[in-house]
């Protein structure tokens, strides 16, 4: 039956997410309407008043697009999913934070997190919904399982489904020096592969090398890893996720259903 609710769900998620570029096309031929044209005629006054109601509608579409969420656990399962959303907290005060994707055999460069947080303005619930923006995928941490919204299309995956491992791995940093990250050597702005200096640039400065916690989720539709430079961060996130995934597979009361919005 949950499966069943879950497919529900990433149906009406998918269904709710409608771009519109028609009111933006629309609303940069108004606004060039009422730059360049005589702003007493009649035909400036018709297009304020249909870009004023474009940009309502577009505020009000915001609001359809959120789903309510009814969950019933019990109490249990609610202090394991308390410290699952503390641990996403911890992550939250990491100084600096990356993410680095491998999509078929593919390895990217490491970006910057967009955003992380605790109250979820995809969903509206009594229960904490954690979420990560990584820019190109976005994961929602529901109680049950993870949202995922990636290539303009959403989907879920259950908890027992992901690994999840925790490691230590040391970066060079140019620019940003996070203040909660030990410094554990130097190296060179641009240096061989055996780390030595590249004679080739004249401006080759030495950089800190600061040590990083690294989490990389598994899953057979996705690989990636996180990067956060608050020490414990990481270990805190794997030791609560393992907590909920253990619970889940335990005999806790863990039900939801949606409501209409």
């Amino acid at each position: 039956m949950n499966d069943l609710i879950k497919n529900n769900l990433t149906k009406e998620l998918n269904e709710k997410y409608e771009l519109y570029p028609f009111w933006i096309i629309i609303f940069f031929i108004n606004g060039a309407h009422i730059l360049f044209y005589d702003v007493y005629g009649f035909w400036p006054v018709i297009e304020v008043v249909l870009t004023a109601f474009l940009i309502v509608t577009f505020l009000y579409d915001k609001r359809r697009k959120v789903t309510i969420l009814s969950f019933d656990l019990d109490a249990s399962f609610i202090m394991v999913h308390n410290d699952f959303v503390s641990s996403i907290s911890c992550l939250m005060l990491s100084d600096k934070q990356l993410f680095r994707k491998n999509d078929l055999g593919k390895v990217s460069d490491f970006e910057r997190v967009r955003d992380i947080k605790v109250k979820n303005y995809l969903f509206e619930s009594d229960i904490s919904i954690p979420s990560i923006n990584c820019q190109s995928i976005v994961f929602h941490f529901l109680p049950n399982c993870i949202v995922i919204f990636e290539k303009n299309e959403y989907r879920y995956v259950n908890y027992q489904d992901v690994k999840i491992s925790t490691s230590k791995v040391d970066m060079l940093s140019y620019s940003c020096h996070p203040k909660d990250s030990e410094v554990v050597g130097y190296g060179w702005q641009h240096q061989r592969i055996d780390g030595t200096r590249d004679r080739r640039f004249k401006v080759n400065r030495e950089v800190p090398r600061y040590r990083f916690e690294r989490i990389t989720l598994k899953h057979n539709t996705f690989e990636i890893d996180f990067v956060f430079s608050k020490e414990g961060s990481g270990l805190n996130f794997q030791v609560a996720i393992n907590s909920l995934v253990k619970a889940l597979m335990g005999k806790h009361k863990v039900e939801f259903e949606i409501i209409e919005s």
